[in-house]
């Protein structure tokens, strides 16, 4: 198999990688319910409860479902997983409509009118002083 047709594959399964990221993010996150405190005659006097610890907990990783997909990841380079990333970020762009790109054209269009009218105008006076001074 020749690095083209790895890089195409390796692509593929990234693609398959990002699909499934996606559709993890859009379920619904559903919150646990708390669970409910003792009652008082239940909890232990202060005296007899262990004594606490000073020691930070450590926070727990989360892992992969399939740690098979990042181990593949570590073998492509860097610069394909980049490309890679990218390819699935630009899949989730929200790209703008022709009404969009019409009316932001319009703006930059009116913006750089009235910005070389407003230099137009200071180089004119400027011109006008300068000639005045000699």
């Amino acid at each position: 198999m020749n690095p083209a047709e790895q890089a195409v594959i390796d692509q593929a399964e990234a693609l398959e990688v990002a699909d499934e990221l996606e559709e993890q993010l859009e379920q619904p996150q559903v919150a646990e319910a708390a669970p409910e405190p003792a009652p008082v005659e239940a909890r232990p006097e202060r005296a007899e409860r262990a004594p606490r610890r000073k020691e930070a907990k450590q926070p727990q990783r989360r892992r992969d479902a399939k740690p098979e997909r990042r181990r593949e990841a570590r073998q492509r380079g860097r610069v394909a997983s980049f490309f890679v990333q990218v390819w699935a970020e630009l899949r989730r762009v929200q790209w703008p409509d022709r009404n969009q790109v019409t009316q932001a054209t319009g703006v930059v269009v009116v913006f750089c009118f009235l910005a070389g009218a407003y230099l137009a105008l200071w180089d004119f006076v400027f011109n006008k002083f300068v000639t005045w001074l000699l």
